[in-house]
């Protein structure tokens, strides 16, 4: 008799791949090379003073969202909820078919 592995082990099994596959990406710093440092500086505010450097906020140029957030992010998430609801109908599908109920 052989013993089979249970779906939930392979389930958790992939997940927990995918996990520490994305860690070192979501984890990944971007530091200064080494032995360099930056040094921290306060600012004051005089009155009457312009600053020297006018920043303006990066957020606020990107009027427009990328094609492929327009387009692919829908598509992607549209897709994933046609194929869960087909797991679904399938599973329902499969049970009703297994069993009948006695009268």
């Amino acid at each position: 008799m052989t013993r089979r592995i249970p779906r939930t082990a392979i389930v958790l099994a992939v997940v927990a791949a995918v996990a520490f596959g994305a860690a070192p990406v979501a984890l990944a710093q971007d530091d200064a090379p080494a032995g360099e440092t930056t040094a921290t500086t306060a600012a004051s505010f005089e009155p009457g003073a312009e600053p020297a450097v006018v920043v303006t906020d990066p957020a606020a140029d990107d009027a427009d969202p990328a094609w492929t957030f327009r387009y692919l992010v829908p598509t992607a998430i549209t897709l994933s909820a046609l194929v869960l609801a087909g797991f679904a109908v399938g599973y329902g599908v499969r049970i009703k078919g297994r069993y009948r109920v006695a009268r």
